[in-house]
Formats: structure tokens, sequence, C-alpha cells
């Protein structure tokens, strides 16, 4: 009676409405670890469905189950369930079921039979789910082309919640897999542990989706043993479209997430990566854009967003790994055939741990960002942005562009001790950027290389090895603790130059971070390096962690620049009471290029610290920027105002007084990113902004 009271208070604070409450005990389980209990749990689940569905409850115990014969393999379960079931522990240490030693081949413990007969509101909480991997071994991964042996299969539904539950001791094909038509489900703060096996390798996900409205968030997930450990291929495997995944930390999985662009039936389309953590993994996040085997419904990936992502790559614990290449941070995935569109990786830290490896091939491979390299020529990573990210000891290239690239935008970028492998790597692959195909309308602006190790073997900032075909820019980069050539040419480099200055203006956000209280709206300013020459239209791409499509804020989504016109101000509104970060992406045109300051983000709290602009704000103008020689600052009204000059790491390089339209003279200083700061004869900042030496 102490268990059914509580879950029935639990189900009212949730906000649920199960028709009836059963307990297995009442069936007949014991729960003792030692007696199948199988038939008792599912006399209560079918119970519970006879009067219209409701909730089974699992009170402390393990509860061993056991496939069900069944002539076709792919059919056998142990657990069916049906319409409106939710299935209820005390809590994912005390209540759990297990699969039964030396079971034989199975299909799914839990899942719908027949496996393409749908069913709707399911929702699995507070329990354990131990697969029983050390006394279920598969010795042949041909074996699991008949039964999968997943723990919870579901080919056809909607409305699923699996929450606070843990998943463990699993060896087999998928742990949670939603494989057909389904849509509308949330799987959040569950555990997957043990995971693999020492011997054997095969294609594994621990969650796999495919459908429509996913949300993954706050799952914890680790492998058997480690690195290395074989048949952990991948944590989260995601197909289809609208799907959120965020907040998930991986811990030693060659592949962390597997975002596809493989669908049966949905276009994947609009999905968002963010807040995850990856340690101890080969490869972070990788890009799957390839042919499903219906061409009606074969597409790539399209809106895609990866930000704010914890990577370590431990590229050196998996060299013994069957499918090993090196390790990198986000990969398109080699020898894929369809193009990806719209993709948006910014603010993620990649970092490689441990000892640098020495192998040469897979070295070219293990970068901080890697698209390539590409056996299908003419495929297209288009409308990029690659903002603001920071990558530590790359054993090759910090960045690797190895496939088509079109109209990209790679700025903001730090790279730190790329080329760190002690392999003889053709020097291609010692640059802090390597492009490697076929590029149209690419700028590479604003990023810095750094060495702070010995064994970093830079030999170039950007080697260019591809066919250029129109508008290459290279400008506002700078080198740290090196001496080596902006730009190196390779032998196959053929078509237009790289633009070292920009011919075009160039066009940022007034400010690095806005904040917007509850019910306000601020005025945000966006200025161009020059006067408009003729009317331009700035776009801007809202992101949020909600995948993109921001419903608690409004946003201005084009700022139009009149000829003549340099400094203006866009509309930013807070329409609820939620506290989150957010973030606005500058989107390339034709007609401008995209300046240091591409990103800005946006805090919603109660405080505000930046109303918007200032008198000041509207009025002063940094010119020329970017600029060689001096800068001058317009605007300023008298000449009681002082100027401070900081390079990226926060040194001071300039403080001095200022007069209206003075040049400063900047050759001195090498290039890079400024920040320029203006405080009026109180001690105020009153101005700040960014100055581009180049």
């Amino acid at each position: 009676m102490c268990y059914r009271k509580m879950l029935l208070l639990l189900l009212y604070a949730q906000g649920l409405h199960a028709q009836v409450v059963v307990n297995v005990v009442d069936f007949g389980a014991t729960g003792d670890g030692a007696t199948d209990d199988r038939a008792a749990i599912q006399n209560a689940i079918d119970y519970a469905n006879n009067n219209g569905g409701g909730t089974v409850f699992f009170p402390a115990g393990t509860y061993i189950v056991s496939p069900v014969p069944n002539a076709n393999p792919q059919q056998v379960i142990c657990l069916k369930l049906y319409d409106n079931i939710a299935l209820v522990g005390v809590s994912r240490d005390v209540s759990v079921i297990k699969l039964q030693d030396n079971a034989p081949n199975f299909d799914a413990i839990i899942g719908n039979n027949p496996s393409f007969h749908p069913i709707d509101n399911i929702q699995l909480r507070h329990l354990c789910f131990d697969a029983n991997g050390a006394n279920n071994p598969i010795a042949d991964p041909n074996i699991l082309n008949s039964g999968k042996r997943s723990i919870f299969r579901i080919f056809l539904g909607k409305n699923y919640l699996i929450e606070d539950c843990r998943f463990t001791h699993h060896k087999g094909v998928w742990c949670v897999v939603f494989n057909g038509i389904t849509e509308n489900i949330v799987i959040r703060n569950n555990e997957f542990t043990h995971i693999g096996d020492a011997n054997v390798e095969w294609d594994h996900s621990s969650i796999y989706t495919n459908g429509d409205r996913f949300l993954v968030e706050n799952n914890y997930f680790h492998s058997l043993l480690g690195p290395g450990t074989k048949a952990a291929r991948t944590a989260i495997e995601i197909h289809g479209s609208n799907q959120v995944v965020r907040n998930n930390t991986i811990v030693a999985y060659p592949y962390g997430i597997n975002a596809t662009g493989f669908s049966e039936l949905y276009p994947s389309f609009n999905q968002t990566y963010c807040h995850n953590t990856f340690l101890d993994v080969m490869n972070g996040i990788v890009l799957w854009s390839s042919s499903s085997s219906n061409p009606l419904a074969s597409n790539g990936l399209k809106d895609i967003r990866i930000f704010e992502n914890k990577i370590e790559i431990n590229a050196l614990g998996w060299k013994d790994y069957d499918f090993y290449d090196g390790g990198a941070g986000i990969v398109f995935e080699r020898n894929r055939d369809l193009d990806i569109d719209s993709l948006y990786i910014f603010n993620n830290e990649i970092v490689f741990v441990g000892e640098p490896i020495d192998d040469a091939l897979r070295s070219r491979y293990s970068s901080g960002i890697r698209m390539g390299d590409n056996n299908y020529k003419g495929v297209d990573v288009q409308n990029t942005y690659i903002l603001n990210n920071a990558i530590k000891n790359s054993n090759g290239p910090g960045m690797n562009f190895d496939f088509k690239l079109t109209h990209a935008v790679i700025t903001g970028n730090s790279i730190e001790n790329a080329a760190s492998s002690s392999a003889n790597l053709f020097t291609g692959f010692r640059s802090g950027i390597y492009v490697g195909d076929t590029i149209a309308d690419v700028q590479i602006s604003c990023n810095s290389f750094e060495k702070t190790r010995a064994n970093s073997s830079l030999g170039h900032l950007l080697y260019s090895n591809g066919t250029l075909l129109s508008n290459a820019y290279f400008f506002g980069n700078v080198q740290k603790a090196y001496s080596v050539p902006d730009i190196t040419n390779g032998s196959l480099a053929s078509g237009l130059n790289w633009t070292q200055t920009a011919d075009k203006p160039l066009v940022q956000f007034g400010v690095d971070s806005v904040r917007v209280g509850a019910a306000q709206s601020v005025q945000v300013p966006i200025a161009l390096d020059a006067p408009a020459p003729a009317t331009l239209q700035i776009h801007l791409i809202p992101v949020d962690r909600n995948g993109g499509h921001p419903s608690d804020w409004s946003v201005d989504s084009i700022v139009t620049f009149n000829a003549g016109e340099q400094i203006k101000t866009f509309s930013l509104s807070r329409l609820s009471s939620k506290k989150d970060t957010h973030y606005l992406i500058i989107r390339r045109s034709d007609d401008y290029l995209i300046n240091c300051g591409s990103l800005l983000k946006i805090y919603f709290d109660d405080i505000v610290s930046h109303q918007g602009p200032t008198a000041h704000d509207r009025a002063v103008r940094i010119y020329p920027n970017p600029t060689q020689d001096y800068f001058a600052m317009s605007g300023l009204p008298d000449d009681s105002y002082r100027i401070a000059l900081y390079d990226t790491q926060g040194r001071l390089c300039m403080k001095r007084s200022i007069c209206p339209n003075e040049k400063l003279p900047v050759s001195h200083l090498s290039r890079g990113v400024y920040v320029v700061r203006i405080f009026d004869k109180n001690n105020t900042l009153v101005y700040s902004s960014r100055l581009t030496v180049i």
C-alpha cells in the first residue's frame, strides 16, 4: 500500500492520467533474482491493457525474464507492450528487470509484437534493465542478423517517455531503439553502463532514433572497458527531423554521436547537438550523410547545429580498435554520398589528450574538425559556419577540409598545437587548416594559431591543395610563437588566388553579448567597417538549445543598411520569463563578408547589463577596420576620452587619451583581432568594439 500511495502521488505530480495501477507482485512476481517472473509481469501488463491502460509497478527486487519462443527470431521478445502502458519502479538502483542466463537469441527484452504493430503513449521510469551480458556472451556477431538482442525496441509509435532508467551489461545491437515511424519521444536522465564486449566487434548504438521530434538529454554513457572497448560503437545515433541532443555525457565510445542523413521515411533536417561532454572517445560527433535504400526518401543533412560541446579525444587509447582512424572532434564521415546544407559549428572545445600518435596515415585524419577524406568528389558541404571553436593538440591539421566546401565562413577559431603527431607527415597535414578539394566562396578569417608545446610542427597556417572556384578570402588571421607562411599552395592547387584583404564590406555585431531581462526588448548594434556602397540586407540566424526555432524570444531577421549607412540597430525581444542562453549568427551574403564578431551570445536572465546602444554607441565608429597602419575614432564629441586596446589574451597594448579623428598607429602590432574600449572622464566605459590588424 505504501508503494501504491507513493506511485499515485508521483503520477499526480507529473500530470499523468493512468487508468489503473497494478503491482507485479500481486500477479505472482517474486523479484528474488532466481525465479523467472516473465509470465507474472506479462499478466500484470495484460491486465492493465484490458482495463484501458495503466501503470505497472515494480517494487524493489530483481525480476528475471526470458524470451518467449517464436518461429521468427525477429519477433522474439520477453515482455510485450500495448498502448497507454507505464512501467515504473521505485528507483533504477533497486527495481531491476534482468535477462535470464544463457538466453536463446531474441530481438528485444521489451517491445511490441508483432514488431510492426503500432503502440502509443508508453513510459519507462525508475527501472534498471540488466541485459546480463556476462552470462549471455556473443561469440559470433552474425547471430545478431536474426535477433538484435536489444533491450527496448519500437518500430511504430508516438508519445514515449524513458526517464531515470539504467540500461546495463548489454551485448547487442541497440539498448534503446526507435526504428521506423516514431514521433514525439523523450529520453532523459538515464544511465547506459557496461556497454560492449572485450573480444567481438559489431555495430552497436546505445540509443538509436528514427523519426520526428526527439529530445535526448541528460543521459550518461560508459563503455565496458574504457578506450578500445569493442561493440560499444556509438552512444547516440540520430536519424530524422527535429531532434535535440543536449547535456549528455559520453565516456569511452569510438563514436560519441552519429548525426545521420540516412532515413527511410523522414528528412534528416533540423538537428541540434549542444552542451554534451565527450571523454576518452575516438570521434566526438560524426556527420553521416548518405542515400537510403529508398530513392524517394533519400536526403542529406540540413540545418544542423553543433555548439558548446566539450570533446576530449583519446587518439592513442583507440589505436588497437578495429576501425581506428586517428580520432577527430567533429567529422563529416568519409565515403558519404549526399550533401550537407546549413551547418553551424560554434563554441565547441576539442582537445586531444594523452600522447601524440605516430601513425602517418591516421594522423592526417586526426583533426579537431574534419570534412573528408572524400571518395565522392562533388559531395558538397554548403552554407557552413565554423565559428569560435577551440582546438588543441591535434595530431594532424587543426581543421581538415577534403570535401567540396561552398559558401563557408571559418572565423574566430583558436587552433593550438596543431600537427603534434610524431609521424613523418606530408607537409599539407602539418597545417593549421588544410584545404584539399574544390572550394567556392570561402572565408577564413580572424583565426589564431598558437604554439604552447614543443612537439607542434606546424608548417603553414593554411595549406591549399584543391581547386579554388571563386571568392577565396584569407584575412585577419594571427600566429603566436610560430614563424610559418600564412598560405602555401600545394602541387594540386589551381584556380583563383586567395585574397588576403577583404574587397567587400565587412559586417559584425557591435557587442559580443547582450543580457535581456524578463518582458524586455533591447536594441543591439550591428556595424559595417565602411559606409554601405549600396543597399545591403544583413541576415541573422537565431539558434537556441531547443532546436533552433525560438518560441520565447523574437528578433529582426533582416537588418537593412541603406547606401552610406554604417551602424544600425535591431530589436531583440524576450517573450517569456524562461532563463536560457541563445545565439545569433550573421549569415553570409554575396554583397559582404563577416568580420570577427559574427556570433552574438544572448543571456536571458533578470539582470540587464546592456540595455542597448548608448548615445556614444550610435555615433562612434572605428575606421578603417581592418587596418594595416592606423585607426581613428569618429563621433567623439570632445577630447576628454581615453582609449585602451587589448589583444585576445587580455594584454594591454595601448592606453592613452584620444582626440576625435586622431590617427593612432598600429603598424607595430602583430596581425590579429584587438578589443577597443573607450572611457569618459569619469572612467566609465562608453564604447567597446573590435579592431582587426592585417
